[in-house]
């Protein structure tokens, strides 16, 4: 392992002296690099390909890098690396056969991309699994289609996943065409399990193999598949996530179910990064902590939607629907600026569970409750209309101050405060019984609304549903007021 970091390092890299002291230029390493070399030569001094297509291996970014600086390959990149000089070592003489090699960098490039590597052990596993599966690499397909465990040494999910494709190609001609073109999306990159899943394959495969299978089943499966794969390219470009605006996506995601994730102590809206432990790339893999369920959710969505349909259309049908949703969805639902405040795609739950946005990952970064965020919008955008109050909104960051909505009106020259809390599933709405130094002169109204004393504050507890309606008469009280003194 000390001897693989030394090789890894880009900063001060192994001399010629330091690969004698640790014996790497043994006969293996020197044959290999020999017929490497040997096989990218090319009569005209350019580099000679020896594939048919760069979709499962770029030789000429691979060869780019090691001249560069090969110390700056990834673990997953010397995977590849290590297959592709294996390939050209063990047909060396017989010559290569370019579809054979072709098949091998593919099952090599799903495996290797869609397994984890953290540390030099990992990469050690693969590449022992590499060198077992060489000996079947001219016939790699079948091999797979017929092995019961065809290697070790990478993610098992995707082994299987590896194996049941084999089957499909093998067993029908349509497969081949399909496969290809969702493996080579650029976000999925050879991990199309959850088209599997979802279409039904895998629940298929597990009666009986898809060789048993007639040509009637293949048919149906494959338009199934296809179905489910125009939706996925609707959703998710090489990059991620498709933005169709105002957060469609989630929102829609969030009127079938509570897809979120769990990333440490918080919950995540989910993000691109395909390493991020809460990504869309982690949800359609489906495996972990509550991601089968959020997965499951993701398909539900998908049973609604037509991939021939304009998909903006269809996701603000189902966001406008009328279904009744948990308290906490339905406000985000209809309040898409919670995923702009939400920086990094996290909010809290805490142990009396009220739910807090955060601008970064932590509640000593600026935070928002919930619930009064959501009321701040709609006065903001005028969905609750106030003549008299203004309204700002006070986030906070620290633990022991609750965030809250902040409502200001001037009565000639004295200014009447309202705070609007969110606690226990009640808004709290408090003012003080002194302001500017003298007596409110709306204590009285106050108490008549249903305010109380409490301590030096006049406050009101309301549910959620009534909040609306709450405002609405505690502004037409004070615009009353207002008149009444003008027409004095």
């Amino acid at each position: 392992i000390t001897e693989f970091s030394k090789l890894q390092t880009g900063v001060n890299p192994p001399s010629y002296t330091d690969f004698h002291s640790y014996k790497w230029l043994d006969e293996r390493f020197t044959l290999t690099l020999i017929h490497l070399l040997d096989s990218w030569s090319a009569n005209d001094g350019d580099l000679r390909l020896l594939l048919p297509d760069k979709r499962y291996f770029d030789e000429k970014e691979f060869f780019s890098k090691i001249v560069s600086n090969g110390a700056n390959l990834s673990y997953t990149e010397l995977v590849q690396l290590t297959a592709y000089a294996d390939f050209i070592v063990k047909y060396y003489d017989e010559g290569i056969n370019p579809e054979a090699f072709q098949e091998w960098m593919r099952i090599v490039r799903n495996l290797a991309v869609n397994t984890r590597y953290n540390r030099p052990n990992d990469i050690r596993r693969s590449i022992l699994g590499i060198a077992g599966l060489l000996e079947y690499s001219d016939e790699i397909l079948r091999y797979f289609a017929q092995a019961d465990k065809p290697v070790s040494g990478f993610n098992e999910q995707q082994i299987s996943e590896e194996k049941l494709k084999a089957q499909l190609i093998l067993a029908h001609d349509g497969w081949r065409e399909l496969i290809d073109r969702a493996e080579n999306h650029g976000y999925f990159r050879g991990q199309i399990e959850f088209l599997l899943v979802f279409s039904g394959i895998v629940g298929k495969s597990s009666e009986s193999e898809p060789d048993c299978w007639d040509a009637s089943e293949h048919t149906a499966l494959q338009a199934s598949f296809e179905r489910y794969l125009c939706l996925a390219e609707k959703m998710f470009s090489g990059k991620g996530l498709i933005d169709y605006g105002k957060y469609r996506w989630q929102r829609a995601l969030l009127c079938i179910g509570d897809y979120l994730l769990p990333r440490g102590r918080n919950r995540s809206f989910l993000v691109n990064s395909v390493t991020d432990e809460a990504s869309w790339k982690r949800l359609l893999r489906g495996t972990g902590n509550k991601v089968a369920a959020a997965r499951e959710i993701l398909k539900k969505l998908w049973e609604k939607l037509l991939p021939e349909t304009d998909i903006s259309q269809q996701l603000d049908n189902i966001i406008d629907s009328p279904e009744q949703l948990d308290p906490w969805r339905e406000a985000i639902v209809h309040c898409p600026e919670v995923f702009s405040y939400c920086g990094r795609s996290f909010l809290r739950r805490d142990y009396s569970g009220t739910i807090y946005l955060l601008k970064r990952s932590q509640m000593n970064g600026f935070h928002a409750e919930l619930f009064t965020y959501c009321l701040y919008k709609k006065l903001q955008a005028r969905e609750i209309d106030l003549a008299c109050f203004k309204a700002s909104y006070e986030d906070v960051t620290d633990t022991y101050s609750e965030p809250y909505v902040r409502l200001h009106c001037n009565l000639q020259g004295t200014y009447l405060r309202l705070t609007v809390k969110h606690l226990s599933d009640k808004y709290l709405l408090s003012s003080p019984k002194q302001q500017n130094g003298d007596a409110t002169i709306l204590g009285d109204k106050l108490k008549a609304a249903g305010f109380s004393e409490v301590d030096d504050q006049f406050q009101l507890r309301i549910s959620r549903l009534k909040i609306d309606e709450c405002l609405k008469d505690l502004d037409e009280t004070v615009n009353s007021y207002l008149k009444g003194i003008t027409n004095d």
